[in-house]
């Protein structure tokens, strides 16, 4: 049994600006081509490559997740693809306000996973499930 985890981005100030900015383009666009009746294409083509934006912001990062498993966790995490992780190759967990490191046997490194642009509720779930897991390690 498997238990996963998605991480999604809240939108931030600027994108919600951004989807501000777009939507009175596509209210300017909309009310010159029913005044003029003419086709505007250079405003046709500002409007739909926000619209390809908003739509590219609002989709990349729902493929992000952590899935914990009765003897390892599967990350697919930004650089980490689909990357399975055994917990006796746990070295150290360290579990921080909005950041997890995990200490791999035989890596240089910590894989950090960044929790600040997680929902609340899903960062406090996988921060409960990595302090179980690093008192099991312990």
């Amino acid at each position: 049994m498997s238990t996963k985890f998605h991480f999604f981005k809240k939108p931030n100030i600027f994108f919600k600006i951004f989807v501000g900015v777009s939507i009175v383009f596509i209210s300017l666009f909309s009310l010159d081509y029913i005044q003029t009746k003419e086709f505007n294409t250079t405003l046709f083509i500002g409007t739909l490559l926000q619209a390809f934006i908003i739509l590219f912001i609002t989709t990349r990062n729902t493929k992000y997740y952590v899935e914990f498993f009765k003897d390892e966790i599967l990350l697919n995490y930004f650089k980490y693809k689909n990357q399975r992780i055994s917990f006796e190759s746990i070295e150290n967990i360290n579990v921080k306000m909005f950041e997890v490191e995990l200490t791999i046997k035989n890596e240089e490194k910590p894989i950090t996973l960044d929790l600040n642009n997680c929902k609340d509720d899903t960062r406090q779930v996988v921060k409960t499930k990595f302090n179980t897991l690093a008192g099991r390690l312990k």
